[in-house]
């Protein structure tokens, strides 16, 4: 790893991180962008989805935010007029 990753991320400036690092991003990447923790799962070979949950869990707080965020534009009235409708449910 130290051969091959360190002279990468050196090159493009970014600070020197282990694998797991890598790991995290893309569960990270996952789960912000719709991924259900029992597909993060499946991707990250956690033998439970709890592991990827109680791991990951920062990710799905803000995702959660967002959701509850389009909901309630959908549902109120004198809210923002966001068109189309399928826009706020992505």
């Amino acid at each position: 790893m130290r051969q091959a990753l360190v002279p990468i991320l050196d090159k493009l400036k970014i600070p020197r991180c282990g694998f797991h690092a890598f790991r995290h991003a893309h569960a990270t990447m996952l789960l912000y962008n719709g991924a259900t923790p029992q597909e993060a799962q499946a991707q990250l070979r956690h033998a439970d989805p709890r592991m990827t949950i109680g791991v990951y869990s920062h990710v799905q707080a803000e995702s959660r935010r967002l959701v509850v965020e389009k909901l309630a534009a959908i549902l109120d009235l004198n809210g923002p007029n966001l068109d189309p409708v399928s826009q706020l449910i992505q």
